[in-house]
């Protein structure tokens, strides 16, 4: 399908309308007359998304057929592909959409990738700022027919069930639409220079469990990444000193990590980690980059023998005397923590 679409409506949701279709449209006009998706929710909560838009075809020839395909952006742990539905109301009729078979080759990456390989490399992870969130993929659960000349208003109901792992997390969603013929391709030939609608939506927060909150949204003081990881994994911390935040450490290029109490699994707490050596010293990435870091193996870290494992990290970042330190939010009281888990 080659088409042109003119995307009217607030500018933060224009999400593309409920079918792209025909293989020879060539104008769409839609109109996305509104669209809710909460920004906060609660762990394990089915949080609603609904899209409410409408579009009107000009079609060279017709009636044409292809499924529509919904692509989605969301956490990880969240498991999306195993906790939301996807259904849709439309004055062409009502249906469900199912996941897109694994095997499925997205047509814009030449048939070598699948469709969510081809969203990853295409749109990356959106405007997170972590690499802990996957694309899922729905089509439509049957074919669907297009003629030339009409309006279509539709509805497409998303029941997405959150926090799946536990933890608390802030991430931006990503969609993607388009049908299955073209795919998520470029075509400079059409004045947007797509076949697909690229949408983001605003940070959705969701709290709900004693985990510590794993923000995509807001640049960190402090992080590690992986941001989830076990204690037999390189872990790197990284420590932001150039946020727009007042910290004892602010300017500071002698940083240290400080870890104030590591935890095992039987509830013990490792002690006397925090001191101002090699070894526990974070090293600019580049020069006045601001960014500084330390990528180390926390079992050879701590010393642990083969039955004990780590369950958390309670930690400050520190100066080269070990007097000033900053922990959570800035905060010389509130370590940082990092908790050992897998998605």
């Amino acid at each position: 399908m080659k088409s042109k679409i003119n995307i009217k409506g607030n500018t933060l949701w224009k999400i593309c309308a409920l079918v792209i279709l025909a293989i020879s449209i060539t104008c769409c006009l839609v109109s996305v007359t509104s669209v809710v998706q909460p920004t906060t929710a609660i762990a394990k909560q089915v949080v609603p998304i609904t899209l409410n838009d409408s579009i009107s075809t000009q079609i060279d020839g017709g009636p044409l057929v292809a499924n529509y395909v919904f692509c989605f952006l969301a956490p990880t742990g969240w498991a999306a592909a195993q906790n939301m539905t996807v259904t849709y109301t439309s004055t062409l009729g009502n249906g469900s959409m199912k996941l897109m078979p694994a095997n499925a080759l997205e047509p814009a990456s030449g048939n070598t990738l699948t469709w969510p390989a081809a969203c990853a490399a295409k749109f990356g992870i959106g405007k997170n700022l972590v690499n802990d969130v996957q694309w899922v993929v729905y089509e439509s659960a049957q074919p669907i027919s297009i003629a030339n000349g009409i309006t279509i208003t539709g509805q497409i109901n998303i029941k997405l069930t959150v926090g799946a792992d536990g933890n608390n997390t802030s991430y931006f969603p990503e969609y993607v639409t388009c049908e299955s013929s073209d795919g998520i391709s470029d075509d400079a030939y059409w004045g947007n220079g797509h076949d697909y609608s690229l949408n983001s939506g605003p940070c959705l927060v969701q709290t709900g469990t004693d985990g510590d909150l794993h923000d995509y949204c807001n640049l960190q003081l402090a992080s590690i990444n992986p941001p989830k990881s076990l204690d037999n994994e390189f872990i790197s911390l990284t420590y932001n000193n150039k946020l727009d935040t007042n910290t004892m450490l602010k300017g500071n290029t002698n940083l240290y990590l400080c870890v104030d109490s590591a935890y095992l699994s039987d509830g013990t707490a490792l002690t006397n980690f925090c001191v101002q050596a090699e070894k526990t010293q974070l090293v600019q990435t580049t020069s006045n980059s601001g960014l500084f870091a330390l990528t180390f193996w926390p079992r050879s870290f701590f010393n642990l023998t083969s039955t004990q494992t780590l369950t958390k990290l309670v930690y400050y970042v520190t100066d080269q005397t070990g007097t000033k330190r900053v922990g959570y939010g800035g905060s010389t009281t509130t370590p940082f923590t990092y908790k050992f888990t897998c998605n």
